[in-house]
């Protein structure tokens, strides 16, 4: 086995120090960005839109004409029945929603109802392929969402999560799913 000497051993240190940070970053592992492969259809990555919760006034119909919709995950965790979250807090909601006739929502809004009801704007437009091929309909094909919302003046209670159209009051899809601010 031959031997390693060194002449100048700061200039010696110098390169070993080089030689390990650079090892060890070719180990770390990268940032996949946006035009990655690895995302899911189940897991949408897109940025998530912003929105603040409002007050809502319009009356919800009796009953759900439109049956194309899903909360799937509430703060990246797979949605219960009952998602406890904190009173004032931002939530990070995933899912999808169709028109009820086989295409993607465009823009709905998306409703916690309770005591009050209380309403956040939200648009579809991420890949769910899964939810495209579920259905056999090609329109749902981007149907997927994320939207942050803050909770702020929302009022602590169990709410119930609707998808609505804003422009339909009687386009309106039950998530079967509940909030709880606590």
């Amino acid at each position: 086995m031959s031997e390693f000497y060194c002449s100048k051993p700061s200039r010696c240190g110098l390169f070993f120090a080089t030689a390990m940070v650079l090892g060890l970053a070719a180990c770390t592992p990268q940032d996949q960005g946006a035009g990655s492969s690895n995302a899911g259809a189940s897991s949408p990555t897109a940025s998530p839109a912003s929105a603040a919760f409002t007050s809502y006034s319009s009356a919800l119909p009796s009953t759900d004409e439109n049956n194309q919709c899903s909360l799937d995950t509430v703060n990246n965790q797979a949605a219960s029945d009952n998602v406890v979250v904190p009173v004032g807090s931002d939530v990070m909601f995933g899912g999808w929603a169709g028109d009820g006739k086989g295409s993607a929502a465009k823009k709905f809004l998306l409703l916690l109802k309770g005591a009050k009801t209380y309403s956040a704007s939200m648009h579809t437009g991420i890949a769910r392929p899964d939810v495209a091929k579920a259905l056999s309909s090609d329109g749902m094909a981007n149907s997927g969402f994320n939207v942050s919302a803050s909770l702020t003046g929302v009022l602590a209670g169990t709410y119930t999560v609707f998808l609505a159209d804003p422009v339909n009051a009687g386009n309106v899809c039950a998530s079967k799913r509940k909030i709880v601010l606590q």
